[in-house]
């Protein structure tokens, strides 16, 4: 190892140390405090379903507006059931977190080199999102950490660790229905490899029957079959209708809106899945005579959901909520200074994948094509719905790790004298 490795290796510890801790006094500064707007949904959705004993969905969760996120909610009923409190989700949040700082390391340096993987690990420290999410009670968190756990673990191509790869997506997809995308990116993966066939089935087999058992059991215990949420419906209801622009917070109004036939207070009579098909119906419909204005959202839902990255502030004090909607000024200057990281981020990213794009694809084609072919599909995917920012999130890594790859590379070019 070099003396400049030696030094970049020591400067990334130092980072993850200041990482660690500021998380761990925020942690102790936020503990106890409230949860707001759809944590407050999952929180009591799993105090319902402790207090009848049981586990979420069940048959009271029927007629409400949709199922959410099972998976997540039931980790929090198992919090209930060994700590009798919730208090402690951000504690396990912030070990996710640290799994993914290293996870990140870990796909920069397969793909790339270990200096990439040194800064994509310093990269990751320094954005806004990754300190303040562990206080939000949310899906992204556990969502990814399963994710990435399982892309990581596939990269090996071993046997066992395929396996388990599996099983964690099966289990991030109980938490968001986005599991698939992975499952893409890896058979991706396995192809440009060349990956015999046995992990392929490895991978896809016991996904599907991890899901559709769940389901199974989900269908024993309320009389419905239901392996993850069923939100798709009221999603797409919020970007195909008359007044939508492609934000939820729009979207949300005809849905939440006494006026609107399509409101939840309309339909508490129909049951999650026949609300979900109205909503789903209603929005194909509207696309088949709208799909102009549908596809035109597009253009504004991509710069929208990656215009900002300061989202957890928001979700943990609704106080900004109301400063950011009313144009506090000084409230968008600290929010725009909190996002500078996160910008440079974004824009180191872009001119990488510009300007070194032949470099890339000589040299780390495959990393170059699983990760952009990733970030492709899950941002085209999140767009077809209504977005906000913080719809982003999942595709972070891919811009971490390519700004890491632009730095270096920018570094030796200038610097090295290759």
């Amino acid at each position: 190892m070099t003396n400049e490795n030696k030094k970049l290796k020591t400067v990334t510890l130092v980072t993850i140390f200041t990482f660690v801790a500021i998380q761990i006094l925020l942690l102790i500064f936020h503990f106890g405090n409230p949860q707001h707007s759809d944590q407050v949904v999952h929180m009591n959705l799993a105090n319902k379903a402790l207090n009848e004993g049981t586990w979420y969905p069940t048959a009271s969760n029927l007629y409400n507006s949709f199922i959410v996120a099972p998976g997540l909610i039931n980790f929090l009923i198992l919090q209930l059931k060994l700590f009798g409190t919730m208090n402690y989700n951000g504690v396990f949040q912030l070990l996710m977190n640290l799994t993914m700082l290293f996870e990140v390391y870990y796909i920069a340096k397969h793909f790339f080199s270990k200096v990439v993987g040194y800064i994509a690990t310093i990269i990751y420290c320094l954005i806004y999102s990754n300190y303040m999410g562990i206080l939000i009670w949310g899906t992204e968190i556990p969502f990814l950490f399963l994710c990435l756990t399982a892309f990581s673990l596939s990269l090996t191509k071993k046997w066992y660790n395929v396996l388990i790869a599996s099983a964690l997506l099966a289990m991030s997809n109980t938490i968001r229905p986005l599991s698939i995308l992975f499952i893409v990116t890896i058979c991706l993966y396995f192809a440009l490899s060349k990956t015999r066939w046995k992990q392929y089935a490895l991978l896809c087999i016991p996904f599907f029957l991890l899901n559709y058992g769940y389901g199974k059991i989900n269908e024993a215990r309320m009389g419905y079959f239901v392996n993850t949420s069923t939100t798709g419906g009221v999603n797409l209801i919020q970007t195909a209708c008359d007044n939508a622009d492609g934000t939820t917070a729009v979207g949300y109004q005809i849905v939440g809106s006494k006026e609107s036939k399509y409101a939840y207070v309309n339909n508490k009579d129909k049951t999650v899945f026949e609300k979900d098909k109205m909503w789903h119906d209603a929005g194909i419909e509207w696309i088949k005579k709208n799909p102009g204005k549908y596809f035109k959202m597009f253009f504004y839902k991509v710069p929208y959901m990656y215009a900002d990255d300061t989202w957890p502030e928001r979700l943990i004090d609704l106080e900004n909520l109301t400063k950011k909607e009313s144009g506090d000024k000084t409230y968008l200057i600290m929010m725009t200074i909190k996002n500078m990281p996160y910008y440079t981020v974004c824009l180191l990213a872009i001119l990488g994948i510009v300007f070194f794009f032949k470099n890339l694809y000589k040299e780390h084609r495959n990393g170059l094509i699983t990760l952009l072919v990733y970030f492709i599909m899950g941002t085209g995917g999140t767009v077809l719905m209504p977005v906000m920012p913080r719809y982003h999130y999942p595709f972070l890594f891919v811009l971490i790790i390519f700004a890491a790859y632009t730095i270096n590379r920018t570094y030796r070019n200038k610097f090295a004298k290759e």
